[in-house]
Parts: C-alpha cells; structure tokens; sequence
C-alpha cells in the first residue's frame, strides 16, 4: 500500500555483487615501510576498532528490529489497523491522498534518517580527523627528533670511522709485529722474556726499598719538627730563666714596689689578701671581713684542721643585720671545707670564693625581704649546719590574720646560688585568722616558678607580696 521496504530486505548483499577490486597478495613484511605502520596504529586500526563496534551495534538491532517486526506483523493479524481500515472504507481519491500523505511522511522519515546519519558520521570523521592530526604532529615531532639524530651522527661519524681506521691500522702493525715475533729465534726471545722477569723483580725489590726510605724520611721529617717544638720550647724556657736571673739580680727597690703593687692591686679585685705562706701553714683575709686559717704539711692542706673565724675589727665597725646567719655561714663554711675533697689551697679558696658568692646573693634577697617584713633565721636543729629558714611575718589586714612564710635552704641550695634556685623550698603556716594557707602557698609558688638563674632580684619579697595580695 505504502510502497515500504526494509532495506535489509531489499537492498541485496554486497557478497552478491561481484567484486570490482581486484584480489590482493599480502605482501612481505619487511618490504613494508615504516610509514605505513604509522598511518596504519594512527588512522586504520582505530577505524577498524570503531567499525567493528558499529557492527555489532548493527546487529543487534537488526536482530531486535526482526523481533519486533515479526511482533508487529502477529499483532497486525489478529488487528486490522485502524489505518488500513479506513483505506478500506475510502473511494478512490480519498485512496491516492491517504497514499500520496504516507509517502511525503516516507520521504520525512527517511530525510530525517539521512541528516541523522550524516550528523553522526561528521562526528565521526572528526574524531577521526582530531586522531588523524594528533598522529601527524607526532610524527613531525619524530622527524625533528630524527633530524637532530642525524646531525649528530653525521658530525660523530667521520670522528668514529677515523678513529676505526687507525685502529684498524694500529691492528695490522701489531699483527705483522706478531707475525715478525713469531718467525724470530723463540730460543731467544725467551732469553729476553727471562731477563724480562729478572729486571722486573729488580725493579720489585727497588721499589720497596724506596718506599722503606720515604718513610725513614717521613719518620725522620716528623722527628725534626719534634725537635724543633722542644728546642723552641727550651728556649723560650731559657728566655724566661734568664729574665728571671735579670730581675733577681739586677732589680731595683723601685721594680719591687712595681711588682708589689702589681700583687696588692690583684688581691683587691679578687678580695684575697695573703698574710702568711709557710710550708706548715698558710692564712689569708677575704673580703676583709674573715680571716682563713690553713694548716699544710709540705703546702699540702689539712682539711680537718681548717680554720675560718671574723675578723675582731668587722664586729666593732659594722653591725651585723643576721648575726644568726652569720654564725651559721661561718659554721657551714668550715664544714663545707672539711667535707669537701680539695687537694690543693688554690682548689679551697676556689670553693670558699664561690661559697661566699653565693651567700651574699642570699643575704642580698633576706635583706630586701626584711625591708617590708619582719624576718627571723631559724637554723633547722636535725640538719646542723646544713639547712636553714628564712621566716617572713605576712600580715593581712582586711583579714586581720597573719601567717608566716619559710623559705627553706639546704646546703646546696645556699652553696650554689642562683644556679641552684630551682632546689629552693618554701612553706606556710597560719599565725592566727581566717586565711587559706593552701591559697597563700600557691601564690608563692606561681611567683618562684616564674624564676630563673638569670632573673632572680628581689624574687624573695616579690612573691610574699603577691601572695599577700591575691589572699589578703
């Protein structure tokens, strides 16, 4: 009725025309060129890959489109469609317009088939042409690469074939060599490699006796500046001895009092003033406040029989702030001596200088602490001479309470100050009222472990001042 025909079903297969290109042989694989293979992994396979997916696409729906033909045509007789119905029940003109509007839309359908189609193949081919061009700039950038590979062959290559040459003419003067030694009296060419062997153990055993003498001569070498160190040193030893013989024999009262003053200007700085230097005894002042008693044996110290007391002028001249300090320094000095184990009167007056040192920082810290609160020094009976308290009376009026603070130091701690800071301690107790000492003591511990060797001034009443800030 409509003139429609699948082309499946009408167009006739391609195997049943006969083939208008003639067969091709395949050909050696070695009279291929490179180029091809190129253009064949760049352009051919890709396009066989994607037509061998269009085919199986193609199949399948042509396998679909048979199921749904033959669906339709098993639906189409048990129905008559209403189509055909009505071209049934039409006259004759009304036959040709119903046939002449199937085959304007036949022509839409198919049009429309066709743009569809071209569309998709223009796709197609620019996909292709985009790989197609990709593939080209490779392979121009290949040939660039060739290029330069090329000119750097040609210029290496005259270089290598010289070079070949000679060797190849090096090779034949050594093979007719060979040839020569090999037509030469063999009984004599061993006599030669013999004296060969021979003058090369000579030349062995020479050698090794240069080696034995270039480090006899190293040895030597280093010897001499041994040598010259000790005559360097020995002269300048001489030097001095003579200087010495010059000023014992040739100086002046006035070197004398130079040299005295020399000595009297040092004791000043390092505070040490030397009154008496026996082989049994040895005493000095320090700080001219304590007099240092030393009993030796051949200038060697014995430390049990160390002797420290003030001097009778500094109780009459000053008076003593901490007399009760005072006289435990003192003591604990002397025990602090007797304990140590000092071998010699420079290593005793190192450790008393840095004894000294040390308690007057931590007079320094009581005495500003004594500025704004009364202070008492308890020396702690269980631990003699090796421990001692420093009671700060802390009033707080708004809480009309009182309460003692104790900063406790032991032998180390007063020893060594300030490096030993971190070892000292510190206690509360309530002398009457309603306060915290709980509180009060962590006031003054948020205060002392703000401390440091190097930033220590006044840190005694610094923190009985904030605690009798914060608590008060």
């Amino acid at each position: 009725m409509t003139g429609i025909r699948f082309m499946d079903l009408s167009a006739p297969r391609r195997s049943t025309y006969a083939s208008q290109i003639p067969s091709r042989q395949p050909r050696n694989p070695s009279e291929i060129p490179l180029a091809e293979y190129a253009v064949a992994m760049a352009i051919d396979i890709p396009q066989l890959v994607l037509y061998s997916r269009v085919a199986r696409d193609l199949e399948g729906w042509i396998e679909q489109s048979k199921l749904e033909f033959r669906q339709a045509e098993e639906e189409a007789a048990k129905v008559t469609p209403l189509l055909f119905a009505e071209y049934l029940r039409t006259d004759e003109e009304g036959q040709k317009d119903l046939t002449r509007q199937l085959k304007l839309i036949r022509t839409n359908v198919r049009l429309e088939a066709k743009s569809d189609w071209y569309g998709w193949k223009l796709q197609w081919l620019d996909s292709l042409k985009y790989g197609a061009q990709t593939a080209l700039t490779n392979l121009q950038n290949d040939a660039k690469a060739l290029e330069n590979l090329k000119a750097k062959t040609d210029e290496i290559v005259p270089d290598l074939e010289r070079e070949y040459n000679e060797i190849v003419r090096e090779l034949q003067a050594e093979q007719q060599e060979v040839a020569e030694i090999e037509q030469c009296d063999q009984d004599y060419l061993n006599e030669l490699k013999n004296s060969i062997a021979e003058q090369n153990v000579e030349v062995e055993s020479l050698r090794a006796e240069v080696k034995e003498a270039n480090d006899q001569l190293h040895w030597l070498e280093e010897r001499l500046e041994n040598v010259v160190l000790q005559k360097q040193e020995a002269t300048s030893a001489i030097a001095e001895a003579n200087r010495r013989l010059h000023i014992q024999t040739n100086s002046t009262g006035v070197e004398v009092i130079r040299l005295r003053n020399e000595l009297q200007a040092l004791e000043d700085l390092h505070m040490f003033h030397i009154s008496k230097v026996q082989p049994d005894l040895f005493e000095f002042t320090y700080a001219s406040a304590y007099h240092i008693t030393i009993p030796c044996q051949d200038y060697l110290p014995l430390m049990d029989s160390v002797d420290i007391s003030k001097l009778p002028e500094l109780c009459t001249k000053y008076k003593d702030e901490f007399p009760v300090l005072t006289n435990f320094l003192l003591s604990a000095a002397k025990e602090y001596i007797r304990d140590s184990k000092a071998s010699s009167i420079r290593h005793i007056i190192q450790r008393l200088a840095d004894f000294w040192t040390s308690t007057t920082q931590i007079r320094a810290q009581i005495r500003q602490l004594s500025i704004k609160y009364p202070v008492t020094i308890e020396p702690r009976e269980t631990k003699r001479f090796s421990e001692f308290s420093a009671r700060a009376m802390v009033l707080f009026p708004a809480k009309k309470a009182k309460a003692y603070i104790f900063f406790v130091f032991d032998l180390d701690t007063f020893s060594r100050w300030p490096a030993s800071i971190g070892s000292l301690r510190w206690e509360v107790r309530k002398g009457y009222g309603k306060i915290d000492e709980q509180a009060i003591l962590e006031a003054v511990t948020q205060r002392m472990e703000q401390v440091t060797p190097s930033e220590n001034y006044a840190c005694l009443i610094d923190a009985c001042i904030e605690a009798q800030e914060i608590c008060g």
